[in-house]
C-alpha cells in the first residue's frame, strides 16, 4: 500500500518574522514502519540541507510508527 507524508517547515527570520515553507511530500511504498519514515525525513533534510541540530521541534500525529521513530526524543516534539 502506497501512502504520502508531508513536511513543512515554521521559522522565523533573522528580524524574527515567522514564516513557513513547504518542503516537500514524499510517497511512501510499502509499510510506513517507524524506519522508513524516519529514513524520509533525514533525507528531506539532507536535501534541504537543514543540520539536525536545528530541528527544534516537530509535530506529528502521535501514531505508534512517529513514536517508534524516536521523535518524541527531540526537544519540543508534539503530538497533534
Amino acid at each position: 500500500m502506497d501512502g504520502y507524508i508531508g513536511f513543512t517547515c515554521s521559522a522565523v527570520t533573522d528580524k524574527f518574522e515567522k514564516f513557513v515553507v513547504f518542503l516537500g511530500i514524499r510517497k511512501m511504498h510499502g509499510r510506513h514502519t517507524s524506519q522508513a519514515i524516519l529514513a524520509e525525513s533525514e533525507q528531506l533534510w539532507q536535501d534541504w540541507k537543514i543540520p539536525s541540530n536545528k530541528v527544534s521541534r516537530i509535530m506529528t500525529d502521535g501514531g505508534s510508527n512517529m513514536v517508534a521513530a524516536g521523535f518524541d526524543q527531540i526537544p519540543g516534539w508534539e503530538s497533534g
